[in-house]
């Protein structure tokens, strides 16, 4: 169940000191990630929790030209959604900042509904900000984020994209670019400040929930290990950094291969990082969705070209199919199904 976080002075939050090094650490990460200078209109994308209202407070501190966005979803109790909603917009009262707010259905999609949440919730930000003729998004994800995102990657077996875990910048569909002023700040320093403005800032139970692996790390895994290495957060985020350099050289070597089809003998001299992200590339342009296949479905397509068995095999990812022969290797998309 949601709750607010309560503070002995429910009113007008007091400015935070943009000296303050969190807060001008944030305010400085999006300025340069937004193109340097004073920075540029940005939607801060604001659940009403403790890291969004501290992006919030933080942004407003220095003047920025920002404004909130908020996604109602319907994966809780409509009453709680609602709560989450109106403590917004209370913050932007506050604030004297714009609010703009959209509205998601999930509960109907189909496979994982986290990651349809992820994607929609994303897509109406983006909307949001095209609205508004705001060319950016910022997201309050933090340090322990980071840490859980590198663990997460670890014990999937995720393969080079999947160990950079989150990006401080990328591009959204349609050109909306999101960006991540708080991946350097502790959760914890965040919370300390969002009380010292006199703000109550909105929990929701489902991160606590120890079924969903993000939570149990944070609640089992992420305080010893905090406790025997408190700078493991800052380790996670270099080694995402050198993951993220790491990705951009199999892309580009990946790249350099072509768009295929490919002689087999030239993708078994190649990096097998480099065949998957060739084949990954490939899949995508077939609309098969290839930062969206599994590890499993590459590697195993990357054993078989490997390989020294001569007979045809092909496999299908989503909507694009992979050919292996003897000589040649071509992903080609899946006809469609002709209806009588």
């Amino acid at each position: 169940m949601a709750h607010a976080t309560r503070v002995d002075n429910p009113g007008r939050p007091r400015p935070l000191n943009r000296r303050d090094p969190t807060v001008a650490s944030v305010v400085l990460q999006w300025r340069r990630l937004t193109g340097g200078g004073r920075g540029a209109p940005t939607l801060v994308a604001c659940s009403g929790g403790a890291d969004s209202t501290f992006l919030a407070l933080a942004l407003a501190s220095a003047g920025a030209p920002v404004s909130l966005g908020h996604v109602v979803h319907d994966l809780r109790p409509r009453a709680e959604a609602l709560a989450d909603r109106d403590a917004v917009v209370e913050l932007g009262a506050r604030l004297g900042l714009p609010v703009l707010v959209a509205e998601i259905r999930v509960r109907a999609a189909n496979g994982n509904l986290e990651a349809a949440a992820r994607t929609q919730r994303y897509r109406a930000l983006a909307h949001l900000a095209a609205e508004a003729s705001l060319r950016f998004i910022a997201t309050a994800h933090q340090a322990h984020d980071q840490l859980e995102s590198v663990l997460m990657a670890l014990v999937r077996g995720s393969g080079p994209g999947g160990w950079r875990a989150t990006a401080e910048r990328r591009v959204l569909p349609g050109g909306t670019v999101l960006v991540r002023p708080m991946l350097g700040v502790d959760p914890q320093r965040a919370r300390t400040l969002c009380r010292a403005a006199g703000f109550a800032w909105q929990t929701d139970a489902t991160n606590a929930d120890p079924s969903r692996l993000r939570a149990a790390l944070r609640a089992r895994v992420l305080p010893p290990l905090l406790e025997l290495r408190p700078a493991a957060a800052r380790a996670a985020a270099r080694w995402s950094r050198h993951a993220a350099e790491a990705q951009a050289l199999v892309q580009h070597l990946a790249t350099a291969l072509g768009p295929g089809p490919w002689a087999r003998a030239d993708l078994r001299a190649a990096n097998p990082l480099v065949i998957g992200q060739a084949l990954r590339l490939a899949a995508a342009r077939c609309g098969g969705g290839g930062d969206r296949l599994t590890d499993r479905a590459v590697r195993e397509a990357v054993r078989i070209i490997r390989s020294p068995a001569t007979d045809p095999r092909e496999l299908t990812w989503n909507r694009a199919r992979v050919r292996i022969t003897a000589r040649h290797v071509e992903v080609r998309p899946v006809e469609p199904v002709a209806r009588p």
